[in-house]
């Protein structure tokens, strides 16, 4: 019955093996904060065409899958925390590394623009997709028999919902500095440049929780065979669920009212 299977879930939730590692996701996912201002920056700034986008977003999704294949033949057995480490520390250098192109640096080297768009682009996206493996497999070993489907989709969408709220902050910072279309078409690129730094360096503040994350899928299983539970754990985590959904339904509808 659906009464069983979201107590089911619920009593999923009450896991140590759940709610412990899902602060570290949460916490991660809402803290890689985009920048909301690049796609115009892109546009507006350094008049990308339609067509020059559209390499950006296919290279991104080969590259995508060419870091699940990467992760699948040779870092399937690594350690989660490491390969968070690695992929996010990496990820933070070629973000940081948008300032070359904001600072016109890249024409200084005789790169064009579209080049090493292309290249920053594809591999943040490689990056994501290595970083997101352990944590599909992760959910998987978390479902319950019986009720697989709704729990990997409830953990999945606490993920998700992390990541809608990283968007609406990205938004919201578009406001602290001047990124305009106005400002981007006169070639006035500081408030990019600050909004990159911004968002590059919070993206690393999570990485002082990594300890809780568990290092492989030894340790999960070890923790969830404990079946360890905390009720208020159970709580807290549908609480941080439903405050994001009302969080990002009012913010958008903010946007669209006002």
């Amino acid at each position: 019955s659906f009464k069983e299977i979201y107590w089911n879930i619920f009593e999923t939730l009450q896991l140590k093996a759940v709610w412990y590692p899902m602060i570290f996701i949460y916490t991660y996912y809402i803290f890689q904060i985009p920048n909301g201002a690049w796609t115009n920056f892109l546009v507006e700034g350094l008049e990308f065409s339609d067509f020059e986008l559209g390499l950006l977003t296919v290279s991104g999704a080969l590259l995508y899958w060419v870091g699940m294949m990467v992760f699948k033949l040779f870092l399937f057995d690594s350690g989660w925390r490491n390969i968070y480490l690695f992929t996010s520390l990496v990820n933070f250098v070629f973000s940081i590394g948008q300032v070359v192109l904001i600072l016109r640096y890249n024409k200084v080297l005789g790169i064009p623009d579209i080049v090493f768009a292309l290249g920053d682009s594809a591999i943040m996206y490689f990056l994501w997709a290595i970083n997101s493996m352990p944590t599909s497999i992760m959910f998987v070993m978390l479902c319950p028999e019986g009720s697989e489907g709704v729990t990997y989709a409830l953990l999945t969408t606490i993920a998700n919902l992390a990541w809608s709220v990283s968007f609406d902050i990205g938004t919201a910072f578009t406001s602290i500095w001047d990124v305009s279309n106005a400002a981007l078409q006169k070639g006035d690129f500081t408030g990019v440049l600050y909004l990159t730094l911004l968002t590059s360096f919070l993206q690393l503040l999570p990485l002082s929780l990594l300890f809780i994350l568990p290092n492989s899928r030894a340790e999960q299983r070890i923790l969830r065979d404990s079946g360890e539970k905390s009720w208020l754990g159970g709580v807290v985590l549908l609480a941080v669920v439903v405050a994001s959904i009302v969080i990002t339904i009012i913010y958008n509808a903010a946007l669209i009212m006002f």
